[in-house]
């Protein structure tokens, strides 16, 4: 059995990988030199999935996603990405780059789950339709991605553990809109989108 300390530390490289912040060779050079790992290959089902990647491989990180969230929560893995692209949106002023980072984050939305952090995304998403025909702009947008940015950062911050961080994806902020509210809203401003464009075409 491969011990807790030497999974973790796994679990870190390979998440580093994921999240885009190690070069998957430099992760299969250092995953070949941990005897630890190496020796666990006929225990661990999981060690053996991950050695047998071929890493050369153009689609070798689709590979090792796949196998990681088989040992690995998925939303350990979420929360860190939103944490992290949510640092980096603080830290921008071009709205293009803000969106490619807020849509990254976007991507993980999913009515069938429970992570209501995710609803505060969708909100802003659901309104970003309307910058096209003028009821909204970019910078009214960018301030409150970023003031949710700021709030998430500041939250990561009083979480010490992992558990405690996907606590916090699933169950958002204690002020968040109930999903029920959220959807409504989103229902209006389709209405508003469609009856502009109506006014604009007729």
């Amino acid at each position: 059995m491969i011990k807790t300390e030497v999974l973790n530390k796994l679990k870190e490289k390979v998440f580093s990988v994921l999240l885009k912040k190690l070069e998957i060779d430099e992760f299969e050079s250092w995953l070949y030199n941990q005897k630890s790992i190496i020796n666990s290959i006929e225990e661990e089902a999981f060690i053996y999935d991950l050695i047998t990647i071929n890493y050369k491989e153009e689609n070798a990180i689709s590979i090792l996603q796949e196998v990681a969230f088989k040992k690995f929560l998925h939303e350990e893995y979420i929360i860190l990405l939103i944490g992290i692209n949510c640092k980096k949106m603080l830290a921008l002023n071009q709205w293009d780059s803000i969106y490619k980072l807020f849509n990254e984050i976007l991507s993980f939305f999913d009515y069938d789950k429970d992570y209501f952090l995710m609803w505060s995304f969708y909100s802003i998403n659901s309104r970003i339709d309307l910058i096209d025909i003028g009821y909204e702009t970019k910078t009214n947008i960018t301030n409150e991605v970023k003031e949710l940015s700021l709030q998430i950062v500041n939250q990561l911050k009083e979480c010490n553990t992992a558990s405690e961080k996907i606590k916090f994806l699933v169950e958002g902020f204690e002020n968040d809109l109930p999903k029920k509210d959220v959807l409504v809203k989103e229902s209006f401003i389709k209405e508003i989108i469609h009856k502009k464009w109506y006014e604009f075409w007729k």
